[in-house]
Formats: structure tokens, C-alpha cells, sequence
């Protein structure tokens, strides 16, 4: 028999594998067999027929070897598509990093902001109307001047003192903890929220009016440090800009919230509201980041009122009613 076609029949077989379909492959290859089959017969007769099994076995084996190339070639591809998946995913790992990393200065720096407004501001605060009521008092009561001038002395020490803290937090590599002072020591909040308020009456001769549970949770330190910020802030804010001759200090425990109302008889909110300030935006985020709020609007019978409201931890929750002992300071 003379195969010189089959040579290139089975070239073509592996072909057929390597870029068609299985099924149109092997019906290619089917033909390619029969052509080779015919074309014997016509050539050499029906005796012949036993010599067609090699060149079957030939169409079997390119077929093979071009089903091969193709899966060779298919997994060749997907470890392509897998190493530039792997390589866009390694690139977007890397710009999430960074995004993180940003972020997280980002987040570290507004803290720091809101811990330097909240402890210097208030400070400071006090230390201005200290050095104005000694300025007043220096002709007549030279001695009182004198104790409100050491006080202020004192405050200015604490708010230095504070200052260098968040500039050494800032130049820290890592994050450092909380900024200025220390906020709410250890002992029970209900008396630190009282020495605050007593504080700031004694500085700025403004009655502070207290309502207190009578049975006051361990809170959670994140809970007290934004309690005892937004004491800071509101009394501030009394003292700059209500112009008020009292103020209220509430804090409720309801429903698995705790609730701090500080009020003011003061001239009100202006006609613009004042929520773009540092000191209240900085208590939206606290309130925020706890799951809580804070609300700044008018007070009923006149001034101004501040309710910064925080959910309470489930381990801390008391079924117990709780009774407000009132006080003034």
C-alpha cells in the first residue's frame, strides 16, 4: 500500500485536536481514516484491509498527542489568567494597605485633635476666666486674686503638661495612647463627673446643678472617656458662649442607654447652629463610634441643652430601677 497521504492525514489529525472541537476532531479524524481506507482499496484491493490497522494506530496517536498539546495549551492559559488574577489581587492587596494605613493616621490624628480640644480647650477655658475674675479683683481683694491666680497657674501646668503628651503621641511611631490628660481616673464616674462639675463651679462661679443615679455601673473605659468629654465640651461651651446664670448636669440609665443632659438658662442657640465646631463635631464622632448620639437644641423655658446618649454593654446591664439622687454642687 502506499500511505504517502497519511503522513500529512495524520499531521492534520493532530491539528484537528489542537484547535477544534473533541467531536468535530474526531469526526475530521474519522474521515481521515476513511480516505486512507478508500484509498487503499482503490489502489490495492480488498486484501489489503489488514494493513489498515497501523495507520489507525497512527490516527489514534496524533489524535492523542494533539488532545494533549490542547490541554497543555488550556492549562497553560488558566495559569496565565490565575498569575494575572494573582498579580491585580497582590495589587489591590497592596493599594488596600495603603488605604488602611492612611486610614489609620487618619484616625489616630482626629483623635489626638479631639483629646487636645477637649482637655486644652477646657483648661484653658477656665484658666481665662480665672485670670479675668483676679483682674477685676486685684484692687480689692488682692488675696482672693491671688488664690485665683494660683489656680490658674495650676491649670496652665496641667494643660502644658497635656500638650506635651499629644506631641510626643504624634511623634510616636506607633499609636500611642489617648492624648492629653488622662481623662476619667478609676474611681466611680459619679464622683469624677462631680469633682469636674465642682471644679468648673469653683473656677467660673456658675452654679452647676447635679442629677445623679443613686447607683451608678461599672462603665466600660471607652464609655467613661466620652462621658467625661462631653461634660468637658458642654461646660465649656456654657462658659464661652451661653452667657447662662446656671446649668443642669443629668445622667439617666434607661432601657439599656445611659443618657447625659447637660442644660443651660443662657441666650440659646444662635441662628446658625454652632454644630461645625471642633468640640461638638469631635462629640458626634465619640457618640458615633459607640453606637450612641449627641443632640445640641433648645432648652425648654429658654437655653440650651446638650444629650449625648450611649447604648450600654449587655454585661453591665442592671434590671434594678435605678432612683436619681438630685444635689447641687
Amino acid at each position: 500500500m502506499n500511505f504517502s497521504p497519511t503522513v500529512l492525514f495524520f499531521v492534520l489529525s493532530a491539528q484537528s485536536m489542537l484547535f477544534l472541537s473533541t467531536p468535530v476532531a474526531i469526526i475530521w479524524i474519522t474521515g481521515f481514516f476513511l480516505a486512507t481506507a478508500f484509498g487503499g482499496i482503490y489502489t490495492q484491493g480488498w486484501e489489503q484491509l489488514s494493513g489498515l490497522l497501523p495507520p489507525a494506530g497512527g490516527y489514534v496517536f496524533f489524535g492523542t498527542f494533539g488532545a494533549a498539546l490542547r490541554q497543555a495549551d488550556a492549562a497553560r492559559r488558566r495559569s496565565d489568567r490565575l498569575l494575572a488574577e494573582l498579580q491585580e489581587a497582590h495589587r489591590q492587596l497592596q493599594e488596600y494597605a495603603s488605604q488602611a494605613q492612611q486610614l489609620a493616621v487618619a484616625k489616630e490624628r482626629n483623635r489626638l485633635a479631639r483629646d487636645m480640644h477637649d482637655a486644652l480647650g477646657h483648661r484653658l477655658t477656665v484658666a481665662v476666666v480665672q485670670l479675668e475674675g483676679a483682674q477685676r479683683l486685684i484692687p480689692t481683694d488682692p488675696e482672693r486674686a491671688a488664690r485665683m491666680v494660683g489656680t490658674m497657674r495650676d491649670q496652665l501646668k496641667e494643660a502644658l503638661a497635656e500638650l506635651r503628651q499629644a506631641v510626643a503621641a504624634l511623634r510616636a511611631t506607633s499609636p500611642a495612647p489617648a492624648a492629653g490628660d488622662p481623662g476619667p481616673s478609676l474611681e466611680p464616674f459619679d464622683d469624677t463627673v462631680a469633682a469636674l462639675a465642682h471644679t468648673f463651679q469653683v473656677a467660673t462661679g456658675l452654679p452647676v446643678y447635679l442629677a445623679l443615679p443613686a447607683d451608678f455601673p461599672p462603665l466600660p473605659l471607652a464609655h467613661r472617656l466620652a462621658l467625661y468629654r462631653a461634660v468637658q465640651e458642654s461646660l465649656t461651651n456654657i462658659q464661652r458662649h451661653a452667657a447662662a446664670s446656671q446649668a443642669w448636669l443629668e445622667i439617666q440609665l434607661d432601657n439599656g442607654t445611659i443618657l447625659l443632659t447637660v442644660a443651660d438658662d443662657g441666650q440659646g442657640l444662635p441662628p446658625e447652629t454652632p454644630d461645625g465646631r471642633f468640640g461638638l463635631q469631635g462629640l458626634r464622632e465619640r457618640a458615633g463610634q459607640l453606637g450612641g448620639q449627641m443632640i445640641l437644641e433648645p432648652r425648654p423655658g429658654g437655653g440650651t441643652q446638650l444629650r449625648f446618649q450611649l447604648p450600654l454593654p449587655e454585661e453591665i446591664l442592671d434590671p434594678t430601677p435605678i432612683q436619681n439622687l438630685k444635689s447641687k454642687i
